[in-house]
Order: structure tokens, then C-alpha cells, then sequence
């Protein structure tokens, strides 16, 4: 018999245990990092990196809880101008290709990755020879990051899954992005206490890092992400009581931790991403739904739903690590159209750029912060650098659709309408959330592979 027959006979047996183990094995370096972080952020980068290079070393999914947990606290701190998450991407990137000389694995690089790097670089060169200066920094921090995903995309993720965790592998990559999803809460709670993290405004309650007082939209980005994952995973796969009850506590969790952040547009863009997952998962499902199982689910995202807004009403004193000075929501003000400065930023740019500009970008950095994947890519490499950021979007909805994924189609949705407000093209947000949708899609088809009768992982019904 050989290895994916063998395979496939075991996929019934459940190895829970090892399951189990192997998820506290990847937790133990999320939950250092953070304690560290609150204490010494520029020790705690040294440490993530040492960590996402060994644990990539040994296996490249390994590294990824890492790798979206620096993400998500990318701005915590900066070492001679590397920002915190990258000096993470920069050690799974070197351990996965440790391990592939190591195991002498056979790796066909995925070709939208390849494309995707070939295009920005020789798009930047084009733009620095315009400008007269070439961002070659944040250009290989991009490539580094599309290099690593590109290769964890390209191995045979079904069976990394299941030799890694000896269990369902869509069950253990759900949990394994949930277990980041409890690493950042853990470390916004953290780090308020350290005072690493403080209030943004005076008055309202929204999220500054560190001494540069940066952002949170990092993590609530990412936290978003989280709930989006765990929500539409408990409501299409096939899985226990009790592992779609962790799923849900753990998006609650996260959601709070969004609350603490003060950014609204990931808050409106999880309902979106989860109302059109839902809407998705009742198409696929068809005639083989069971709507009293469905009845049940959206009965409890209600009590969810209201057990926030009574939390949300109250107001942040009944929130901890809140001084009495706070007295409102930053996430409850409603938004200023009218006077929006990236409105006025965008208008002004696409106003005086040139056609040789609009066609192939002026380069990384030349719009400032542009507060949009969009207007970003448009701005550092063209119309053409936009198209190919399009086409690659589309490409993975439409696999998500033909593959039937609910939660992949979730996950787009969520990511394409949150970054239309943050973000650049060269940040690592839009790239690693898009490789969860990628990595929940490659489980299916390999499974698929693997044993042609089964059905897609994803297609279970809640």
C-alpha cells in the first residue's frame, strides 16, 4: 500500500492527543513571545525570530502561527528600522529553506507567488529609475515574506497537516489560527498593564504601540481574521460540540480584543466576511443542509451578538486595565465622511500623477501611508501592478467558489473589504490572510487527491 493510500485508510482514526500536544507545542513560543514583549520588545523580536527560524527548520506549517502572530504586532517595536513581524518573517522564511535543504524536498514554487515577485520587483526598479531612488528595504521585505508563503503554499499541505498533527488537518489548521487569536488578546491585555500599549485619544477608548504610538490596525486586522476563521468554520465543518464551542469562545475573545483596538473597519468587515461565508456555505450545501443545525447556529451568534452589545453599552469602564479618564468607544463614533483625510490624500494624487506614472507606479513609499491595499498598489506600481493584485483575488474566489469553501470565501471577503481602508501593498497583512484562505483550499484539493470518493473537508454542515 503505498503512502497515500496509507494515508487515506487513516484518516478515520483520530489522534486527539497528539492533536492536542502538538497545538501546545506551537502555543508555548506565542505564549513566551508575548511575555517577553511586555517586558523588552527588542528581545522578544531577537526571540520570535530565533523561534520562527527553528520551528520552520522543522516544519514550515510550524512557523506560520508565528508568522501571523508577527503580523499582528508588527509595529510593536523596530530594530535598526526592521519593524517586529518582519524580523519574524525573515526566520520562518530561512528555516523553511533549512528545511527543504535538509529533507531535500522537491518543491514546485507556486507560480502566482513567482509572478507576483518578479512583477513587483522589476515594477519598483521602474519606479526608482522615475523617482531616482529605489526602496530595495521594504522591496525584499516583500519578496522575503512572498518567497516563504509561496513555498508553504506549494508543499503538499494535506499531508504536512496530517503527519504534523496526526489528526484532521482542516481541524488543526483552524485551531491553529485560533491559538494566535489567544496569543494577541493575551498580549493586548498584557501590554496594557505594562503600559507598552496605552489609549490612543484622550477620552476614547482605541489602542496606541509602543513609544511611536503606531496603529492598531495590525491587530485588529488580524484579530478580525480570526473571528472570520473560527465563526465559519464552526458553521460548515464537520466537527464536535465541543471543538465548534472552542471556535466560537475564541472569535468571541477575539472580537473583545477588537473592541480594545478602536479600529471600526475591521469590526464591519467580519459581518461582511461572515454574511456572505453564510450565505455561501447555505448555496453549497443545497439539499444536503440541515436547517434545524442551522436554525441552532444562528440562534447562538444572536446571544452572541447580544451579549456584546449589552458589554458595548455599558461602556469601557466595564472593561479592565481602563482608567476612569475614558469615558467613551472609539469604535461607537460614527465615521466623518465629509472631512476624511485619505479621501482628500487619494484625490490629490490621482490628480497630479502623469500616465507614465498611472500605468507603472510611482514605487514603494512615494504615496506616503496611503490607508489603502488599493489606492497603495495603484500608487507604488500602476495600473499594471493593480491588475495583477486583482487577478490574483480573483483567481482564489473562484477557486474558493469551485471548491465549494465557505470559510475560504469568507476569509476573501473579510480581507478585500478591510484593507480598502489600511494597509499598503508591501505589508504583510493582505498577503498572510490571504494564504489562509490559499492554505484552506489546498487541503481540499489534496484531500480530494488523496482519496477521490471522500468529500471535501469543508463540506460538512454545521
Amino acid at each position: 500500500m503505498d503512502d497515500d493510500l496509507m494515508l487515506a485508510h487513516s484518516l478515520s482514526e483520530s489522534n486527539t492527543p497528539r492533536l492536542v500536544w502538538r497545538l501546545l507545542f506551537l502555543t508555548l513560543p506565542l505564549a513566551l513571545t508575548t511575555l517577553v514583549g511586555a517586558l523588552d520588545p527588542d528581545m522578544a523580536a531577537f526571540l520570535g525570530l530565533a523561534m520562527s527560524g527553528g520551528l520552520a527548520a522543522l516544519s514550515p506549517i510550524y512557523a506560520f502561527p508565528m508568522i501571523l502572530y508577527g503580523v499582528a504586532l508588527n509595529n510593536l517595536t523596530f530594530i535598526a528600522g526592521v519593524h517586529f513581524g518582519w524580523m519574524i518573517i525573515a526566520g520562518g522564511t530561512l528555516g523553511s529553506l533549512v528545511h527543504i535543504l535538509l529533507r531535500r524536498e522537491g518543491v514546485k514554487f507556486s507560480i502566482l507567488f513567482l509572478v507576483m515577485v518578479i512583477s513587483f520587483m522589476l515594477l519598483e526598479i521602474n519606479g526608482g529609475l522615475l523617482r531616482g531612488s529605489v526602496r530595495l528595504d521594504r522591496l525584499f521585505a516583500l519578496a522575503f515574506l512572498l518567497v516563504y508563503l509561496g513555498l508553504l503554499t506549494s508543499m503538499n499541505l494535506f499531508h504536512l497537516l496530517y503527519g504534523v498533527f496526526g489528526d484532521d488537518p482542516r481541524k488543526a489548521f483552524v485551531y491553529m489560527v485560533a491559538c494566535v487569536g489567544v496569543a494577541v488578546v493575551a498580549s493586548i491585555l498584557t501590554m496594557l498593564s505594562s503600559q507598552e500599549f496605552s489609549m490612543a485619544r484622550s477620552g476614547e477608548l482605541g489602542l496606541s504601540i509602543g513609544d511611536t504610538e503606531s496603529s492598531p490596525r495590525s491587530l485588529s486586522n488580524i484579530l478580525g481574521v480570526v473571528v472570520v476563521t473560527s465563526v465559519m468554520s464552526a458553521a460548515s465543518l464537520s466537527a464536535k460540540p465541543l471543538d465548534k464551542m472552542i471556535w466560537v469562545s475564541v472569535a468571541f475573545a477575539s472580537f473583545m480584543g477588537m473592541v480594545y483596538t478602536g479600529s471600526r473597519m475591521p469590526v464591519a468587515s467580519v459581518g461582511f466576511g461572515i454574511t456572505l461565508g453564510l450565505i455561501a456555505h447555505v448555496a453549497f450545501s443545497g439539499r444536503s443542509s440541515r436547517p434545524i443545525n442551522s436554525l441552532w447556529f444562528l440562534i447562538f451568534l444572536g446571544f452572541v451578538y447580544l451579549l456584546t452589545e449589552s458589554l458595548l453599552s455599558m461602556g469601557p469602564e466595564v472593561l479592565p486595565f481602563i482608567g476612569s479618564h475614558v469615558s467613551e468607544l472609539r469604535l461607537l463614533r460614527p465615521p466623518d465622511i465629509g472631512s476624511n483625510v485619505r479621501f482628500e490624500m487619494w484625490g490629490a494624487y490621482l490628480a497630479e500623477v502623469n500616465y507614465l506614472k498611472l500605468i507603472f507606479g510611482s514605487g514603494i513609499g512615494e504615496l506616503g501611508n496611503p490607508h489603502s491595499l488599493y489606492i497603495g498598489t495603484l500608487g507604488a506600481f500602476g495600473l499594471i501592478g493593480l491588475s495583477l493584485l486583482s487577478a490574483f483575488i480573483v483567481y482564489f474566489l473562484i477557486k474558493a467558489i469551485s471548491n465549494r469553501s465557505a470559510v475560504a470565501v469568507s476569509i476573501i471577503a473579510y480581507t478585500v473589504l478591510v484593507l480598502a481602508s489600511s494597509s499598503d501593498v508591501d505589508k504583510s497583512y493582505f498577503w498572510v490572510m490571504m494564504t489562509i484562505a490559499i492554505i484552506f483550499l489546498r487541503i481540499d484539493a489534496e484531500a480530494m487527491l488523496t482519496d477521490p470518493e471522500s468529500q471535501p473537508l469543508s463540506r460538512g454542515v454545521a
